[in-house]
Formats: C-alpha cells, structure tokens, sequence
C-alpha cells in the first residue's frame, strides 16, 4: 500500500492539544463524545495497530491531554438522542472546552453540537473546518490540498515504473488551523493575537 494516510494524524496528537491550550490560556479540562463501541474498543488495546480510526483518535486525545495536564472527562454515548441529552444537561465549567473526536455518530449531529455550545458559550475545537464554517471556534486538520500534491507525486512515480507496494505511505506534513473569530467573539473569547497571525484562515 502507498499514498497518503490523515487517518492517523487527524488528531495530529499532541499538535492538536498544543493549539487548544494556545487559544485557551486558562483552560483545564475537556470533554470529549464518541460512540460506547469505540470506546469499549480502545480501552481494551494497549496499541494503535488494530484499532478503528475512532479508537486510534479517542486513545490520541487522552495520551496528548496527559502531557499537558488537562483533564478530559471523556462521554461515551450510544445513539444520537443520548448525545443530545448529554450536552443539553451538561454544564461547562469555567476553563472547559469540548473537543471532537472524529466519528459518524458525533458529527451526524455537529449542528446540534454547534448551537448547543454556543447557548452555553463553550469553546470548540474540531478536526472539520466545515464545521467551523457552520459555528464551530476552531479546527486542525491536515492540509488536504498539500496532500493532494504528494499524492499527485506519488502517481507520478508509479507512472513512471515505481511499484507500489515499495513506496511509503506518507502522513500528513502541514496542517491548517482555521479560527472563527465571529463565534470567537459570540461566546466572549479572546483570540491571542499570535494565534490569529498563525492561523491560516480566519473568519471575521
């Protein structure tokens, strides 16, 4: 297999946790919603080897959080009306944020997500810029058109004789942060001005 792999790097690790604290300065802790079976899954693993993407991006959370010392108090839900009634009830702390970890089941209802932390005026960090398009504080996710180019070099490559099977599979080199300053603004949240300069695109 050769080509290019986000897969493992949709979290980018601690790279994700680092942008959460630089646009949090005060924060402490997050919460963090993915599907039970996931969880179960990863709970059970000692590696990433055989996880499902969702356990690999749950496990990757918790290991950066550690080394950062934030809490992350984790929510796992079965259904979609459990996740409603979950953050419905949930009160935020100050310092909280809530932070997504790609799966099906929680972006089925990202707008329901977005709305319901903006009421409660909770930051949110998200691994989809469309969903920081629709709401949503802040996204991290690998540079897709970057990924693209070096897929294009890889082809080229194989059009040229290479096998693929020989090649490597490469990970994501540059990721993107986009910052929505109007919700930024909504929830009562000063970006710092360094992050907005760092940010490659920035809603105003």
């Amino acid at each position: 297999m050769s080509g290019e792999n986000p897969a493992r790097e949709k979290i980018g690790s601690l790279k994700w946790a680092i942008v959460l604290s630089g646009l949090l300065c005060g924060v402490k802790g997050t919460a963090a919603f993915f599907c039970a079976s996931q969880a179960l899954l990863a709970s059970a693993l000692d590696s990433f080897m055989d996880a499902g993407i969702s356990s690999i991006n749950f496990l990757s959370v918790k290991k950066a959080a550690v080394k950062l010392k934030l809490e992350v108090e984790e929510r796992a839900i079965k259904s979609a009306d459990e996740l409603r009634k979950s953050i419905t009830n949930l009160q935020p702390r100050e310092g909280d944020t809530l932070f997504h970890i790609p799966d099906d089941l929680i972006e089925s209802q990202a707008e329901f997500i977005i709305e319901a932390a903006r009421e409660k005026r909770w930051p949110t960090m998200f691994s989809d810029e469309s969903l920081v398009t629709k709401g949503g504080l802040a996204s991290y996710e690998p540079s897709y058109y970057q990924m693209g180019r070096a897929g294009a070099r890889l082809a080229g490559k194989i059009l040229k004789g290479a096998k693929p099977q020989e090649l490597p599979v490469e990970r994501a080199g540059k990721f993107d942060l986009l910052i929505n300053l109007r919700t930024a603004n909504g929830i009562g949240l000063s970006i710092p001005g360094a992050l907005l300069k760092r940010a490659d695109r920035v809603i105003r």
